[in-house]
């Protein structure tokens, strides 16, 4: 669909809107809500770490990694999966910084990264700190 078209639905349904003076002010003003959102470089930031941590095997694996480290055998059998899967997985996690893996003979051992995931944390924080729209309140 062309953007002048898009805009257009987008100003019609605007219409609709209770409190909506002039539809395509308001469209205006939530497109930039977009913009700021994009340009802001710790939400993409966060946005990254969650896609990584959102997959479930990545999220069993980094939960299985809480207590001690494992190499990729043990990986293997706790979620399940080929060797090359888990491989691709840990590839990203590893992308990521959440994790970090060592040689230890024949074997590649992981473990959490606590620096990015203090990093996360800190991200998560400021993210959660800025809502004022809580449901009830």
């Amino acid at each position: 669909m062309a953007k002048g078209k898009k805009t257009e639905r987008h100003s019609e349904t605007l219409a609709n809107c209770e409190n909506v003076r002039d539809p395509n002010v308001f469209l205006q003003e939530l497109l930039r809500v977009k913009v700021v959102f994009n340009q802001d470089i710790n939400k993409e930031r966060l946005h990254r770490f969650m896609d990584a941590i959102g997959n479930p095997d990545r999220f069993l694996i980094l939960d299985s990694l809480k207590r001690q480290s494992r190499c990729v055998c043990e990986l293997e059998s706790i979620i399940d999966k080929s060797q090359p899967t888990v491989s691709h997985h840990l590839k990203l996690l590893e992308r990521m910084q959440l994790i970090r893996g060592w040689k230890k003979g024949r074997f590649t051992y992981y473990s959490l990264v606590r620096k990015t995931f203090d990093e996360f944390n800190s991200l998560w924080n400021a993210w959660h700190d800025g809502i004022s729209n809580w449901f009830g309140d």
